[in-house]
């Protein structure tokens, strides 16, 4: 087959030279028959110059090209490759913008962590240090002093200093011995004073309780049985508040807002809620010190050793119904404010005194 092919390459040259007629008009003694396997070439002669013809006719895959050619290829891959590093640069400078935005995002979430972070330490620190605070005063209960000062506007002692005004008022009313005689006292003087009621004794006497409104006195709160609320729990200092208050509107016409613990002892939670329910606690500055069976002379100098502009003076007008008890107030009475009106003091009752009004504020 080898051969074959060379024969008729041979051949083709020949006839390309212009030499090689006579050979290609006898195939058969030319050239050999091909192997019918050879299914590639023609049972007829092979035609020397159609091969020719062929030949020119099917350029080679390598045959050059123009210069302009060559030119413009290398122009459109230049302009390809300049595209090309063009988008690559574009979407570097995307991964950058977007890097920094990132990074940004996260300084910014970084600041505001510690931002929060320094405002959870410092609520921790505040929270820890009420923590303490209430701590300590569970375990150290303020004295009277110190619950004024940390509550001046619900807790009193005294009124301003600024005019000479004086309170008197009277505790654990009323009774059928003391109340009356102190009532003709102050009537007689002309005197308008402020009453402590405890819950029971009014509901025992309504009569006196109308009579003490009726001539121009002020009611107070002075619990129902007059216990001694530091040792009590807030359900029952609740209830001993509560229970006198609704006695005394249902005789008075009207809730007092004035409030004082039996003995003058209150815990720092009961006095919070009474200021939380409309209450004004009110002590005293001023003790006569009249319930311990004291001299007539020594209430009269208890009284006017102490007293000042502004001052609210403690006395009793009612307890244990005995008729010996409280006979050096009953003494003494006229003659203190006889002492005090000749030092220009004018009685007052404690709306007056505080600048407030007698009827709780409902909350």
């Amino acid at each position: 087959m080898r051969q074959s092919f060379k024969l008729i390459m041979i051949c083709i040259i020949v006839s390309l030279l212009g030499g090689c007629h006579t050979a290609v008009t006898e195939p058969k003694k030319a050239l050999p028959a091909l192997p019918e396997q050879a299914n590639w070439t023609n049972s007829s002669p092979i035609d020397a110059s159609s091969h020719h013809e062929m030949i020119q006719v099917a350029p080679s895959k390598h045959t050059r090209q123009s210069p302009q050619a060559e030119g413009d290829k290398k122009l459109k891959f230049t302009l390809h490759a300049e595209k090309k590093q063009q988008q690559l640069q574009e979407a570097n400078r995307s991964q950058l913008k977007k890097r920094q935005k990132l990074q940004q995002s996260n300084r910014h979430t970084n600041h505001q962590s510690g931002q929060q972070t320094k405002q959870n330490r410092h609520t921790h620190k505040e929270h820890r240090k009420q923590l303490h605070a209430q701590t300590m005063t569970k375990e150290r209960k303020l004295s009277l002093p110190e619950l004024r000062i940390r509550y001046p506007d619900i807790f009193k002692m005294r009124g301003s200093a600024s005019e000479k005004k004086v309170a008197l008022t009277f505790d654990d009313v009323p009774d059928n011995t003391v109340t009356p005689v102190v009532l003709d006292i102050l009537k007689e003087m002309n005197v308008k004073a402020t009453f402590f009621l405890v819950g029971y004794r009014a509901k025992a006497h309504p009569e006196l309780v109308k009579r003490i409104v009726a001539e121009g006195h002020t009611l107070g709160n002075h619990t129902y049985s007059h216990p001694l609320l530091t040792k009590a729990e807030m359900p029952k200092f609740i209830n001993q508040l509560k229970d006198t208050e609704d006695i005394i509107e249902a005789l008075a016409g009207y809730k007092p807002r004035f409030f004082r613990p039996p003995f003058g002892e209150i815990t720092e939670e009961q006095l919070k809620w009474a200021g939380d329910h409309g209450y004004i606690v009110v002590n005293w500055d001023v003790d006569s010190n009249d319930w311990r069976g004291i001299s007539t002379k020594a209430v009269e100098d208890n009284v006017m050793s102490t007293v000042s502009s502004g001052s609210i003076v403690l006395q009793h007008a009612g307890g244990n119904g005995k008729r010996e008890y409280l006979q050096n107030t009953i003494h003494a009475l006229p003659s203190i404010i006889k002492q005090l009106r000749a030092q220009d003091y004018h009685f007052v009752t404690l709306p007056e005194l505080l600048h407030d009004q007698q009827q709780k504020r409902e909350q």
